[in-house]
């Protein structure tokens, strides 16, 4: 074997091992609580505790390296000093590897969590569907709610937002715990830089197995910091539905000691609402719209502002792309999966009568 060459086999073994993982995942019963016994509660839940205690604790995001390598590995056989065919042939087997190896780590380090058990099977909810007047109320009970954490933060001299990545921990765990809900290992949130690099792609926030961290991009607004961290730090504890990942961040975020992670939460909840409300009855839409106290509009419009610093590259493709794998993996509703959160407090509220967690203690008046 020649130096800077790779043996032939290991490129086909690594292959079909990716091959073999894909047909087991495409065997597995969506729902199933093998999965969610053997997998989400066993080797996903070592594998969590395991990372966060080694590789998360280093002093930044662990994205820049896979990145990195991901670059790295395969260009670096054009440098070797061997013939060019042989430069080709060498690219072309550690391109195979790399993807083996991505398709390995995606779904041995959280994919699998696609095939766990319902997320309402686990906290009992009974699916049921919310009617109009539910989603009005809520839109308008929200909207009061915001008005009153405002206030409060206006009063505190907090209007200028920032939260730590322990409170979100802190608050997260808390919710889940209330929820009965585990929480294996100690999952982390990242800011990527440069700002943009995820909104260019009409994404806020993104979770990869890959480096087991979420991330969020630094040049969205502060205000929606918390309720985006907190929603990729729920990927990572294994939850796969943006509905549930969303409707988990709303959780922990309304049930927070901290001012500013509660209005996040809220406002995250309230730009939902927002948007079925405007879908619901888009003659009335100006009624609700204009009924908005200035304060809140002016978040709103901010925030929009913050987004829109960053044109969209292919928003088609991405929607088109990120539907389509959703689907794949057994989310019929696509992207109009994160909306769906509103289903969720829905059934959380006939079943609890209320978003609030018995057991976290704090006195909340609005």
């Amino acid at each position: 074997m020649k130096k800077g060459s790779l043996p032939y086999t290991k490129p086909f073994i690594l292959a079909a091992l990716a091959g073999l993982t894909l047909l087991i995942f495409w065997m597995l019963p969506y729902q199933s609580g093998f999965v969610e016994r053997v997998y989400s509660r066993g080797i996903f839940a070592a594998y969590r505790v395991f990372w966060d205690h080694t590789i998360s604790l280093l002093p930044f995001g662990v994205i820049y390296l896979v990145i990195l390598l991901a670059l790295i590995y395969p260009l670096s056989s054009f440098f070797k000093k061997i013939q060019l065919k042989a430069k080709w042939l060498l690219f072309g087997q550690r391109l195979i590897i790399l993807v083996s190896v991505a398709i390995l780590m995606f779904y041995w380090l959280w994919g699998f969590n696609y095939k766990r058990e319902s997320f309402r099977d686990i906290v009992d909810l009974s699916s049921s569907q919310p009617d109009v007047t539910y989603v009005l109320d809520e839109y308008c009970r929200v909207t009061d709610s915001l008005v009153a954490l405002r206030l409060k933060l206006d009063v505190a001299g907090q209007d200028s937002f920032y939260v730590s990545e322990k409170q979100l921990k802190q608050d997260l765990k808390r919710a889940y715990k209330s929820m009965g809900l585990p929480t294996y290992g100690n999952v982390r949130a990242r800011k990527i830089e440069p700002k943009g690099s995820l909104l260019h792609i009409s994404t806020a926030g993104v979770y990869l197995p890959f480096a087991g961290e979420g991330h969020i991009d630094a040049g969205l607004h502060p205000i929606t910091h918390p309720f985006t961290m907190m929603h990729e730090m729920s990927h990572g504890y294994g939850w796969t539905g943006e509905d549930v990942c969303n409707f988990l961040a709303l959780m922990a975020g309304i049930n927070s000691q901290d001012l500013q992670v509660r209005y996040s939460g809220y406002f995250g909840y309230w730009r939902y609402l927002r948007s079925q409300v405007f879908q619901i009855n888009r003659e009335d839409f100006d009624l609700f719209y204009r009924a908005v106290p200035r304060e809140i509009l002016k978040d709103f419009q901010d925030i929009n502002a913050y987004a829109q610093r960053y044109k969209d590259i292919m928003p088609e493709l991405r929607d088109l792309f990120y539907d389509s794998y959703l689907k794949s993996h057994g989310i019929s509703s696509g992207l109009i999966n994160y909306s769906q959160m509103i289903v969720l407090t829905h059934e959380w509220k006939e079943q609890h009568g209320d978003l609030l967690l018995d057991g976290i203690a704090y006195t909340q008046s609005e």
